[in-house]
């Protein structure tokens, strides 16, 4: 993209595409200060999608013939992104956890108190 279209048209189609992610930070920090829960989860996974749509978009005007199937691939390839982040998100709240269980479980069975 850079070689065929300079590397301004490329870094201005990525700036459209990120001035996406402000807003849903502000909103995520005025929730999770002022209201005092926490939307980051939603919220990051919203604005990935949003800034993948309207980098693709920009990307596609470049182009001499634009194609709907470039926005397209770009929603499914954001939408996957998000919910591995969603699920992502999850796992690490609870990871400690994990890793405390996983320990002792170790321990128990380090220190022989399976034994019959």
């Amino acid at each position: 993209m850079k070689e065929k279209y300079g590397k301004k048209a490329v870094k201005k189609a990525l700036e459209n595409g990120f001035v996406y992610v402000f807003p849903f930070s502000v909103i995520a920090f005025f929730s999770r200060f002022f209201f005092g829960i926490s939307l980051t989860t939603p919220l990051l996974s919203s604005a990935l999608v949003i800034s993948a749509l309207s980098g693709a978009t920009s990307i596609n005007s470049l182009k001499e013939k634009p194609r709907a199937a470039n926005i397209v691939v770009a929603f499914i390839i954001s939408s996957i992104f998000a919910t591995l982040w969603i699920y992502y998100s999850a796992f690490a709240a609870r990871f400690p956890v994990y890793a405390e269980s996983g320990i002792k479980l170790l321990y128990l069975f380090l220190t022989g108190a399976f034994r019959i």
